[in-house]
């Protein structure tokens, strides 16, 4: 290649290069149990939704079992929304085991550095932590729905015999 088309080439080639490249890095996780300690939250769900809302993903979960933090049968948590940003994976209908941090005082956090998995790859992880607390949610025993389901239900048992009586009474009164 002639010399006089070396410099132009270059500043050509530089001028087209591509713009910084970032990954996320991480560390490799602890243990379970200093997962746990360092985490806000650790818990087992499965997720209901996900909205994505600028650079983060709004995951909302419905949570089995507890190991610290967590005593609603709901909780939300935010990753950012791609690997490269060390966001985490989330699939709606998907069951994880979840270790998430406080974010910025703005609710709980999770990303893909964590111990966060699917919950049929958890074993081990579920094995050093413990049995876990079940925690009472939505359609599970305990749950809001089923609480105003049991009202309702013991409402049409109580009325039950006091109907009954009233149509005994027309009957026999004829």
């Amino acid at each position: 290649m002639p010399r006089s088309l070396r410099i132009p080439l270059f500043f050509l080639l530089l001028a087209f290069a591509p713009a910084a490249a970032y990954a996320c890095s991480c560390v490799m996780p602890g243990t379970p149990a200093a997962e746990r300690n360092q985490a806000a939250a650790v818990f087992s769900g499965r997720v209901r939704s996900i909205v994505e809302i600028d650079d983060r993903l709004i995951v909302r979960i419905d949570v089995d079992k507890s190991w610290k933090g967590i005593s609603d049968g709901e909780v939300v948590v935010t990753t950012a929304t791609n690997s490269a940003a060390c966001g985490y994976g989330f699939e709606k209908g998907k069951s994880y085991l979840i270790y998430a941090h406080a974010f910025d005082g703005a609710g709980l956090s999770v990303n893909l550095c964590s111990r966060t998995q699917r919950l049929e790859e958890a074993d081990a992880d579920i094995v050093a932590l413990g049995a876990g607390d079940e925690v009472p949610g939505i359609g599970r025993c305990g749950g809001p729905d089923n609480i105003a389901a049991l009202q309702g239900l013991f409402l049409v048992m109580l009325a039950l015999p006091f109907s009954a009586r009233a149509g005994r009474r027309q009957v026999s009164s004829t």
